[in-house]
C-alpha cells in the first residue's frame, strides 16, 4: 500500500470512528467500523487470511462482532476489541508470528504507531516529487493541526488569564461558540480514533518477539553430569509428591464426589479459599514439571521411571481440577449462578487444556516456547467462546427457575442490566414464593 493511500485511510478511519461513536451505543456502529478496518488491513497486507492463526483470529473477531450486535455485553465488547488488537499485532510481525508474541506487541505498537504515522506525514510533505493530491492532503493536515493548536492554546490562555480574556473578548467568544458548535466530546473521540487508526495502519514488527522465536543455545546436561544419586533423589521427590496428591484426591473423591452433604452453611471455605489454593497448586505443579523437563536436562527425558511419575502427577492434577469443578457444581446448585462461578468453569477448562499440552510437551519433547504458543492459542479461543453467551439473561433465568433448591440473591439480580427485566417480570405472589422457598431450603439444609 502506498504512503498516500495509507494517509488517506488514516484520515478516513479517524473521521468514521468519531462520527460512529459520538453519543452512540456500541453495537452496529462497531460492526461498520471493524469492517472498514478489515478493508484497511486487506489494503495493507494483501490476502492475510492464509495462516492458521490469522484464520482463528478472524473467525473469533467476526464471532464476537456478532455477539456485540446481538448480546451487547461489556465482556463481548472488550473481547472483540482484544481480538482486533491481536489481529493487527499478529499481521504486523514479519517473522514467524504467534498469538503470544502478538499479545506482547500490542502495547508497544499502540505507543509507537502514532509517531510512525506522523513521521510518514512529514516524509510525504518533504518528498521532492509531490502530486497535486499529495499537496492537498499535506495542506489540509497542516491547516487542521494548526487550527486545532491555535484554538486549544487560545482557550487555555483565556481561561487562565483574565487580562487576556478581557483583551480578546470577541475572539474568545468566537472560540467558545466554536467549541459549543463542535461539542468538546468530539476531541477525545478524535484522539482515540486517531490512535486506533494509526495502530491499524502503522504497527511495526517487535524485535523482542523475533528474539523469543529464536531457539537459544542451551547447556544440555549429559547422563554423566546427572549422577545416579541426583536421578534417584528426583524419583523419590516425585513419588512423595504423587503420594501426597493421591491423599488429597482420595479425600476429594470421598467428600466431594461420593458422599457430599451440605450442612446449610455458605460453603465459603469449601469453594472460595479451597478453589484458589487448589488451582494455585496445579499451576505450581506445572512449573515444577517444566523445570524438570527443561532444555538443560534432556537426559531426564530418557528415564522411563521419571516420565511415568511425571505423567502420573499430571493425571492426578487433572483429577484435582475436576474435583474443583465438582466443588463449583455444588456451590452453583445451592447458591445459583454468578459471574465468578461461571468464570471458574472456563478457568478449569483452560487448566485441563494446559495439562494436556504439558503431557504432550513431556512425551513429544516439545520446547517451552511451543507450550506457551499453544497455551496462548487455547486461551484466546476459550476467551472468545466465553464472551458469546448473554450471561446476564442466563443467570436471571436460571436463578429464578431454580428457586426451590438454590438461594436466590435478589439484591444481585436487581443490579443486572435492563435487558434481563423480561426474565424477572414476576408477580408479587411468585416473588414471595421464591423468597419463602429459598429461605426454607437454606434453613433445612436440603
Amino acid at each position: 500500500m502506498t504512503r498516500t493511500r495509507s494517509l488517506m485511510l488514516w484520515l478516513l478511519l479517524t473521521v468514521v470512528f468519531t462520527l460512529l461513536f459520538y453519543r452512540q451505543h456500541i453495537g452496529l456502529n462497531l460492526l461498520i467500523y471493524e469492517l472498514l478496518v478489515l478493508f484497511s488491513l486487506r489494503q495493507k497486507f494483501g490476502c492475510f487470511a492464509r495462516p492458521v492463526y490469522a484464520k482463528i483470529l478472524i473467525v473469533s473477531l467476526l464471532a464476537t462482532l456478532v455477539g456485540v450486535v446481538v448480546v451487547n455485553s461489556i465482556l463481548v465488547i472488550l473481547v472483540n476489541l482484544l481480538f482486533l488488537a491481536l489481529l493487527v499485532a499478529y499481521l504486523s510481525q514479519l517473522q514467524e508470528a504467534n498469538l503470544f508474541g502478538a499479545t506482547l506487541a500490542i502495547a508497544g505498537n499502540l505507543i509507537r504507531s502514532p509517531f510512525a504515522g506522523i513521521r510518514a506525514i512529514g516524509e510525504e510533505i518533504a518528498g521532492k516529487e509531490q502530486s497535486r493530491c499529495r499537496q492537498i492532503i499535506a495542506i489540509v493536515l497542516i491547516l487542521m493541526a494548526g487550527l486545532f493548536a491555535v484554538l486549544v492554546f487560545a482557550l487555555i490562555y483565556a481561561t487562565a488569564s483574565p487580562w487576556f480574556e478581557n483583551l480578546s473578548n470577541a475572539a474568545t467568544d468566537f472560540i467558545y461558540k466554536l467549541f459549543n458548535f463542535f461539542d468538546p466530546e468530539w476531541i477525545p473521540l478524535m484522539v482515540a480514533g486517531f490512535i486506533i487508526a494509526a495502530y491499524v495502519l502503522y504497527s511495526q514488527p517487535d524485535t523482542m518477539i523475533s528474539k523469543l522465536n529464536e531457539k537459544p543455545e542451551t547447556l544440555v546436561l549429559s547422563e554423566r553430569q546427572l549422577s545416579a544419586a541426583v536421578l534417584n533423589s528426583l524419583k523419590v521427590v516425585l513419588v512423595l509428591l504423587n503420594v501426597l496428591l493421591a491423599i488429597v484426591n482420595w479425600l476429594d473423591l470421598k467428600n466431594v464426589w461420593l458422599f457430599f452433604e451440605w450442612n446449610g452453611g455458605f460453603l465459603k471455605q469449601f469453594v472460595h479459599e479451597g478453589t484458589f489454593l487448589l488451582l494455585f497448586s496445579v499451576a505450581l505443579a506445572s512449573l515444577v514439571l517444566l523445570a524438570i523437563y527443561s532444555n538443560r536436562t534432556r537426559a531426564l527425558q530418557q528415564s522411563k521411571i521419571i516420565q511415568f511419575l511425571a505423567t502420573a502427577w499430571i493425571v492426578q492434577n487433572a483429577f484435582l481440577v475436576l474435583s474443583v469443578g465438582m466443588r463449583n457444581y455444588w456451590y452453583m446448585s445451592y447458591f445459583a449462578l454468578a459471574y465468578k462461578r461461571i468464570a471458574v468453569v472456563f478457568v478449569l477448562i483452560l487448566l485441563i487444556i494446559g495439562l494436556v499440552l504439558l503431557y504432550r510437551k513431556i512425551h513429544k519433547a516439545r520446547s517451552v516456547f511451543w507450550l506457551i504458543r499453544q497455551s496462548s492459542l487455547a486461551f484466546f479461543v476459550v476467551l472468545a467462546i466465553s464472551s458469546l453467551p448473554d450471561w446476564d439473561t442466563l443467570i436471571a433465568r436460571y436463578n429464578l427457575k431454580n428457586y426451590e433448591h438454590s438461594f436466590v440473591h435478589f439484591d444481585f439480580l436487581i443490579d443486572l442490566p435492563d435487558r434481563t427485566l423480561d426474565e424477572m417480570d414476576l408477580s408479587l405472589e411468585e416473588l414471595e414464593k421464591n423468597r419463602c422457598s429459598a429461605a426454607a431450603a437454606i434453613l433445612s439444609g436440603s
